[in-house]
C-alpha cells in the first residue's frame, strides 16, 4: 500500500505563473509578497523568494515576524547555522511548529544542547507526533537535501526520528 501523497503547493504545475501574476497585480501588498516569497524559496528559487521577503519587509518595517522564515531556512540550507538561528530568533511565534523545528535543528547543528533540547520540548508540545511524522511533514515543504539536513539537526538536538519513514 502506498503512503499518503505528499507534495508542496509550490512544486505544482502552474504555481509559479500564478504567483508571479499575483505579485504583478499586487506589487505593494507585503503579505502576498512575503508568503509567495516563502513558497517560491521553498520550491527552490531561494534568491527570488528571499528577495520578495526582503521587499515585503521594506514595504512594512513593522512586518509580521514570520517574514524571516525564508531567510532562516535559506541560511540553514547553506549550512550557515548561526545565521539561521539569528533569523529564526526574529520570528516571534513561540507556539508555531516551524519556528521550533528551526530552533532545534540549528541549535543541534551548533552543539547548543540546552537550546536544542528546549526547542525539541516545545516542538513536541505543539506536535506530539512530530518525530514519527518528521519526514512526511518536512518533505511537504523542502527538497530532499534540506529535509535530510533538518532531520540531521533534529537528531543532534536529540529528537528520536526514525531512520526511514
Amino acid at each position: 500500500m502506498a503512503g499518503p501523497r505528499v507534495y508542496s503547493l509550490a512544486r505544482r504545475p502552474g504555481f509559479r505563473v500564478a504567483a508571479e501574476r499575483a505579485i504583478a497585480l499586487n506589487p505593494l501588498e507585503g503579505y502576498t509578497l512575503a508568503y509567495l516569497g516563502m513558497l517560491i524559496a521553498f520550491s527552490g528559487d531561494w534568491e527570488r523568494g528571499c528577495g520578495l521577503a526582503d521587499r515585503a519587509m521594506q514595504l512594512n518595517p513593522q512586518h509580521p515576524s514570520w517574514y524571516w522564515f525564508p531567510h532562516a531556512f535559506n541560511a540553514y540550507r547553506q549550512r550557515d547555522y548561526r545565521a539561521a538561528l539569528e533569523a529564526v530568533l526574529k520570528v516571534n511565534l513561540p507556539g508555531f511548529w516551524r519556528r521550533q523545528v528551526m530552533l532545534a535543528a540549528a541549535s543541534g547543528q551548533l552543539g547548543e544542547r540546552v537550546a536544542a533540547g528546549n526547542a525539541v520540548q516545545e516542538l513536541l508540545k505543539i506536535k506530539p507526533n512530530f518525530a514519527a511524522a518528521a519526514r512526511d511533514e518536512l518533505k511537504k515543504w523542502h527538497d530532499e537535501d534540506l529535509k535530510e539536513n533538518l532531520i540531521e539537526g533534529l537528531r543532534k538536538a536529540e529528537m528520536d526520528i526514525p531512520m526511514c519513514g
